[in-house]
């Protein structure tokens, strides 16, 4: 190799392990792309998540919940995404899901129409001047929740099937989001960003677990008043960074909000169970395990074999440099490279 092109290699090495890898989409981006998220908890208590339909706010509340956000269509800087909720009963004989809604004195029967349930309660609820007809609708199957949305792929901006503006999906990009940013808006209000910080520490999820480091993202409080029901959250998640991709998740999300689902807050066994294990020594130990819903399943590996069944403890960044590394050398010897893709 002359001392030319030794230099010029050893430049081109030098600016691709300082700098980072970003991009306004992901790599794993395309048509056909599936993320599955899981939480289940037999013990939990309560509803797990809130959701708005023909105007009507309903309380869901179920043991297990799946997401599953499916890339349907890439049409230039837009991506339309396909998302289905499945709230699951628990295991047990009398298990089953929860559907509640209230009204101040009308017949709220009519507004489970949309779902096929096995029983019906109705009660009042009297708190002060105000008095509520308040109902719960029992299911033993799963109940399904879907709909679709546009992400467009130059900002990462959700936006509904009618062109009204959400915020950033959640499914990429929080990396590159710094505090103040507005991550979506809620209720007229914009939701900022209040925390953005790489910490050391591995990320376990249904999948598989994602060595450190990893992103941890907050974003601020969010408030909602319903005529039943208040609640006050805010946005969290893990993520990481090689992969620019989001590892568990809770709260209001962009995505979910798009179709009608405005809040998700599913307790999780098995981080429930770690967290308890591990009580005394989670602040010393390199192991993260969240609480809300974690990655499942994924076909993003089926993109060009570079995500494996389960993540590579070296992270994609470092196949991804080594991959160029020696393209370059083989570049600069004159040489071809044969074969599939790392």
């Amino acid at each position: 190799m002359s001392p030319t092109k030794r230099f010029l290699f050893v430049a081109l090495l030098a600016v691709l392990l300082s700098s980072p890898v970003t991009a306004s989409k992901p790599f794993w981006l395309r048509e056909g792309v599936y993320l599955s998220y899981y939480a289940f908890d037999d013990e939990s208590q309560g509803p797990i998540a809130d959701y708005i339909r023909n105007g009507t706010y309903y309380s869901i509340g179920a043991d297990g919940l799946l997401v599953n956000f499916t890339v349907l269509e890439v049409t230039g800087n837009t991506a339309r995404v396909g998302v289905k909720l499945v709230f699951l009963p628990g295991k047990g004989v009398n298990d089953s899901v929860m559907v509640y809604t209230a009204t101040r004195g009308e017949d709220p029967e009519p507004l489970f129409s949309w779902l096929n349930y096995s029983g019906l309660r109705k009660g009042w609820i009297h708190e002060g001047n105000v008095s509520l007809l308040s109902a719960v609708a029992r299911t033993k199957k799963p109940l399904v929740i879907e709909g679709e949305y546009f992400i467009k792929l130059g900002n990462g901006s959700v936006y509904t099937l009618d062109g009204r503006y959400i915020g950033h999906t959640i499914l990429w990009g929080l990396r590159d989001l710094k505090v103040n940013d507005t991550l979506f808006v809620f209720n007229g209000t914009p939701v900022r960003v209040a925390s953005n910080r790489i910490i050391n520490k591995t990320v376990l999820t249904y999948y598989g677990s994602f060595e450190r480091p990893n992103g941890m993202f907050f974003s601020e409080f969010c408030s909602h008043d319903e005529l039943w029901t208040a609640w006050k959250a805010v946005f969290f998640a893990l993520y990481n960074p090689q992969l620019d991709l989001t590892l568990t998740f809770l709260g209001p999300v962009p995505d979910l909000i798009a179709v009608g689902v405005i809040f998700v807050d599913p307790s999780d066994g098995a981080a429930r169970r770690f967290n308890l294990e591990h009580k005394n020594e989670l602040t010393k130990i390199p192991l993260m395990r969240m609480q809300g819903l974690s990655l499942y399943d994924t076909n993003v590996r089926e993109n060009r074999a570079v995500f494996p069944a389960r993540p590579p403890r070296s992270g994609l960044r470092v196949a991804f440099l080594v991959s160029l590394i020696v393209l370059g050398v083989a570049l600069l010897k004159g040489g071809v490279l044969n074969g599939k893709a790392a």
